[in-house]
């Protein structure tokens, strides 16, 4: 009857022996590319029940939005949907059970990768999708030179008359915002009449678009100058008003010997022919 109390005890305490939980095989340090997915794991062996967890700043992390969390009797993965810049850091795994618990960590390194590194694979040379329009202003007024690029900012706005380039000054004042640019001319005189040009460039490419400026009533007002300076009877006492105006005709001075260059008359202010 002792022998049997023995041999039952001793039995039970064969059986009663718990394996403590223990990691053995360790989750590796990564690296990977901001916006990419990561994982870690670990496997670990004990007597069940077994409690397996992940930790971050000693916070326990479990399955929702950013991660997932998954198990079976010997490993554990936690899968970072998609990484940004607060996931970097230490992780902690832990295993255990009712006789013991064990740990380990891992370092994950984010790789901030941007489009800097390979420039010309995502810049967009510029071009033009609206060009000034040529302008005829009248003298003493303000001008200005609209346009609007497509491509990728930033960019470098030049402008030229005559093919030399513009400062920014009393005379010329220059606005860039966004994919458009303006070049004002301030109080335009005969001396701002001319070709202008604006060029648009930045890290792969450039384009230019031209224009024109001219001063309207310019040679009017010349020619109305020249004839109200001759001083009598309407004549004009240069040929240049042909050069001018080119529909001038020359008629005979009334009242003296010589001739005269008239400009042309509308059909409601004809006067008399000078005989």
């Amino acid at each position: 009857m002792l022998l049997h109390l023995v041999w039952d005890s001793l039995l039970i305490l064969l059986f009663d022996i718990s394996e403590p939980a223990k990691v053995t095989e360790e989750a590796k340090s990564i690296s990977v590319t901001q916006g990419d997915p990561a994982t870690l794991e670990a496997r670990y062996t004990g007597t069940k029940p077994l409690k397996a967890r992940w930790l971050k700043d000693g916070k326990e992390l479990t399955s929702g939005l950013r991660y997932k969390v998954h198990g079976t009797d010997t490993s554990s993965v936690l899968k970072i949907i998609k990484t940004d810049k607060t996931d970097g850091g230490d992780y902690t795994f832990e295993v255990s059970n009712d006789v013991g618990q064990s740990s380990c960590e891992a370092t994950f390194m984010q790789l901030q990768i941007t489009l800097n590194i390979f420039p010309d694979l995502f810049v967009e040379p510029p071009s033009f999708v609206k060009v000034p329009q040529p302008i005829e202003g009248l003298k003493g007024k303000d001008v200005s030179l609209y346009c609007e690029m497509s491509g990728t900012a930033p960019f470098q706005i030049t402008w030229f008359k005559d093919r030399k380039p513009l400062m920014e000054s009393r005379k010329y004042k220059m606005v860039s915002e966004g994919s458009s640019a303006t070049l004002h001319v301030i109080g335009i005189e005969s001396s701002d009449a001319g070709e202008y040009e604006c060029k648009v460039s930045n890290s792969v490419g450039s384009e230019t678009c031209q224009t024109s400026v001219k001063l309207r009533g310019h040679q009017f007002a010349l020619l109305l100058h020249v004839y109200v300076s001759s001083g009598s009877d309407r004549i004009l006492r240069s040929g240049q008003a042909r050069d001018f105006f080119p529909g001038a005709v020359s008629r005979k001075q009334t009242g003296g010997g010589g001739s005269g260059v008239f400009p042309p008359k509308s059909r409601q202010e004809r006067a008399p022919e000078c005989t």
